[in-house]
């Protein structure tokens, strides 16, 4: 879907669906540890202060994909505050060790 279709015929109101008032996502923002959680509360601040209206523009600001901005409305409307910020385990590959073996070697073998 393309943002031109999602702005002119997916008008939804961000702000009706976040139950939170801005001064509530403001202490709650301010209270973030993690980079990741700052941005999710973030996103949630900037739709319901009427800071951004799309969900495109709020991943843009915030360096995100559209559909990663999507996925925390989700999860915020599935199960609140508490299922926004559950901490989840990356399902990605994980680094090599490899990488720094090798970095090691190289610098005996000179």
């Amino acid at each position: 879907m393309n943002r031109d279709f999602e702005d002119c015929y997916m008008k939804v109101n961000y702000q009706e669906k976040i139950n939170l008032t801005a001064d509530e996502l403001k202490i709650i923002l301010s209270q973030q540890r993690t980079l990741i959680n700052q941005s999710k509360i973030q996103a949630l601040y900037w739709l319901k202060a009427g800071f951004s209206l799309s969900l495109a523009d709020v991943a843009e600001r915030l360096g995100v994909h559209r559909i990663t901005v999507h996925r925390w409305l989700k999860q915020y409307s599935g199960g609140g505050l508490q299922e926004l910020l559950k901490i989840r385990q990356s399902t990605g590959r994980r680094a090599s060790n490899s990488a720094c073996r090798n970095s090691g070697n190289s610098k005996k073998n000179k």
